[in-house]
């Protein structure tokens, strides 16, 4: 039921899925995941941290380099979460295994990519997801 938007997908792909701002039959569900691990295959702008910093054996030049990686993950999503939050104050915010999940049924998903855009972030920074639910019942 839920549309997925990944990084790097085709923005003409997405125009059908926009939401018209006027429809009233539909309750919209804004779903935003900022990873943090590096396995997410997210990182800073697009540029995620190599899987294998810490293998095949870790050693403390390792470990710092993953310590540095993380330092910058984690303000950069605590400034997405901060531009969010100043935009719109109905947010539920839950802490996941690895990464940490906003979402909304009251805030558009055109408005909240436009908000984090007009803030520097890109879409390579989060994962959004968007459900949409019958007001009515089901077809």
């Amino acid at each position: 039921m839920g549309k997925s938007f990944v990084a790097g997908e085709k923005e003409s792909s997405r125009k059908e899925e926009e939401m018209n701002s006027n429809n009233e039959t539909c309750v919209q569900r804004v779903i935003f995941r900022f990873y943090y691990s590096k396995s997410s295959g997210l990182g800073n702008g697009g540029r995620s941290f190599p899987k294998n910093i810490l293998a095949p054996a870790a050693d403390p030049g390792k470990v710092r380099a993953w310590k540095a990686y993380m330092d910058i993950r984690l303000d950069r999503i605590a400034r997405m979460m901060e531009v969010l939050l100043a935009a719109h104050a109905d947010w539920a915010i839950t802490e996941r295994k690895d990464h940490f999940q906003m979402e909304s049924v009251t805030f558009d998903i055109d408005k909240a990519r436009q908000t984090l855009g007009d803030h520097g972030f890109v879409r390579e920074d989060y994962i959004l997801d968007v459900e949409y639910t019958r007001k009515w019942g089901v077809l």
